[in-house]
């Protein structure tokens, strides 16, 4: 029976099987802001964010008018709401006007314009770790204490990228407690996308071709990526994987894909090798020659749309739709995965 994982402020448990979670949730167990890993998936998701359960909890979070909680509520949220509670007898500015639980509906800002907690924002469950990479063997940057807040950046994994006091670094989600969870299905559902962009993106009608020629080590990879959000996706990370009849990893590369995908649409993803200039230079100087430009589509045509003629021409005969990875002789699966990217706010 699959076993999925639920963190619940400074702690985690596992529960055996879809069944056994709805089970707790409608027992008062499992409040909409718990997370929640499905077996094998790397990614956490919000008790409100699994279909089967949706329905069930989203009543905790659901009145834009008042906030309340049972006593069996998540200690992550009770602690998010005292957070709110405080900031709203100490933050100023009027913030006691919104002492009876009053949220804004369609605000950016959580305690009144210019307030001090904003939608977009992260609060710390515990002492967690702001790490130099979205792994917890890397450095170190900071600690951020308990109940304090970060800015939210992007999105990796099992991390979210954020900013601590001008340091920018990579925070466990189960350590937080997004602040959007504390509004409406209104404020949710427009906000979400900031959080789960990749819930939102997914790689589409990719294709791999290798070219049959001795001692060639290349194939490309061709393919879509769609979004479904109202937001533009960018800071765009992917992984191309290549795999032998074992389904044992044989190569993967990581690429960084300049550009955007448009919101409520789909772009290509091409290549924009270095020009005969670019290359002679390099040579002469006894340098690397440059690597070429991945980038999307619609960013392409953006950049190239402020061009005179002559120099879109010579772009567009450049570009190559796709991009080349190196490849090992005997493969029998290769696939293109999403391990970053960030939606920008409107």
């Amino acid at each position: 029976m699959s076993q999925w994982v639920v963190s619940r402020g400074d702690s985690q448990f596992t529960v055996s099987g879809l069944a056994k979670l709805t089970q707790l949730a409608k027992e008062g167990d499992l409040d909409a802001g718990d997370l929640i890993q499905p077996e094998g998936a790397e990614d956490w998701l919000y008790a409100i964010e699994v279909p089967e359960l949706a329905s069930i909890v989203k009543s905790d979070l659901e009145d834009e008018a008042e906030i309340t909680y049972r006593s069996g509520a998540s200690t992550a949220l009770k602690g998010a709401l005292f957070v709110v509670f405080v900031l709203m007898i100490f933050g100023g500015g009027g913030g006691m006007a919104y002492f009876a639980g009053q949220l804004p509906t369609g605000e950016e800002s959580l305690l009144g314009e210019g307030g001090s907690l904003q939608y977009s924002e992260l609060i710390v469950l515990t002492d967690a770790a702001l790490y130099a990479e979205p792994d917890g063997r890397s450095n170190v940057l900071a600690t951020i204490p308990k109940d304090d807040k970060a800015e939210l950046l992007a999105k990796r994994g099992g991390y979210y990228k954020a900013n601590y006091n001008g340091k920018e670094g990579w925070i466990r989600i189960e350590d937080t407690l997004p602040v959007y969870q504390l509004g409406g299905e209104k404020i949710r559902r427009k906000m979400d996308p900031l959080y789960n962009p990749d819930q939102y993106t997914k790689v589409t009608n990719a294709t791999f071709v290798q070219i049959d020629e001795e001692g060639n080590d290349t194939g490309t990879f061709r393919f879509m990526l769609e979004n479904s959000s109202d937001y533009e996706m960018t800071d765009l990370y992917l992984r191309a994987v290549i795999k032998d009849a074992k389904g044992a990893e044989v190569t993967s590369q990581e690429f960084h894909i300049e550009g955007v995908i448009p919101p409520k649409g789909s772009t290509m993803v091409g290549t924009l090798p270095p020009t005969e200039d670019e290359l002679k230079a390099a040579k002469r100087a006894g340098e690397e020659p440059p690597a070429p430009r991945l980038m999307t589509n619609v960013t392409l045509d953006r950049w190239a749309k402020d061009l005179p003629e002559e120099e879109q021409e010579e772009i567009y005969l450049r570009w190559l739709d796709g991009i080349d990875v190196t490849v090992e002789d005997s493969f029998t699966e290769a696939e293109v995965r999403i391990v970053q990217l960030r939606a920008v706010p409107e």
